[in-house]
């Protein structure tokens, strides 16, 4: 009787570790950024302008992950150095791979597009977790483009948090610079 007590325990035990395993990912590719490695650089810039933002974050994440390699592609798919302040998403991501373009434009602050509806909190705790502030009453309306400008904490880049919240928050659409006459 103790003989079969232990097997039914060893069992449930096995089965809860394979269970804990492949909810976790363990032993098992992520079907999305296998997908993803696979694409052709063209299907991954028709990723990157979809409406859906888990696509348009995953394809983005793959270009900026495979990097200069992906830029002649990019420019024969229309891709140019960003130069406005609502630039077309793929010219962003092209120029955060290809460097900033040169410019008047200030390096501690960008301009955040976001979803319709998304609400300030989120905003405010993006920053927190990429290193941007959204100043107390500072303008923000997710019906504007961009919705608001932030401004980047000390010691982080332009470019590296730019990258991270372009490619990880599917609220947002499109991050741009944050221009000056001068």
């Amino acid at each position: 009787m103790k003989r079969e007590a232990l097997t039914i325990l060893a069992g449930l035990v096995a089965v809860g570790l394979v269970v804990a395993a492949c909810s976790a990912g363990v032993g098992t590719p992520s079907a999305e950024k296998g997908s993803l490695a696979d694409e052709s650089v063209a299907k991954l810039v028709q990723l990157v302008k979809s409406d859906k933002g888990t696509d348009r974050c995953g394809a983005i994440e793959e270009l900026l992950r495979r990097g200069q390699p992906v830029l002649a592609e990019m420019k024969k798919a229309g891709a140019k150095p960003m130069a406005t302040t609502t630039p077309p998403r793929i010219d962003v991501v092209y120029s955060l791979i290809a460097g900033l373009p040169d410019g008047h434009y200030t390096r501690n602050c960008f301009g955040l597009h976001v979803e319709a509806g998304t609400p300030r909190e989120k905003v405010v705790t993006m920053g927190a977790k990429y290193g941007f502030d959204l100043a107390e009453g500072s303008r923000f309306n997710p019906d504007h483009s961009p919705a608001c400008y932030v401004m980047l904490l000390a010691g982080k880049d332009l470019v590296g948090v730019m990258k991270d919240v372009l490619s990880h928050e599917a609220s947002v659409t499109l991050v741009s610079l944050n221009y000056v006459e001068r």
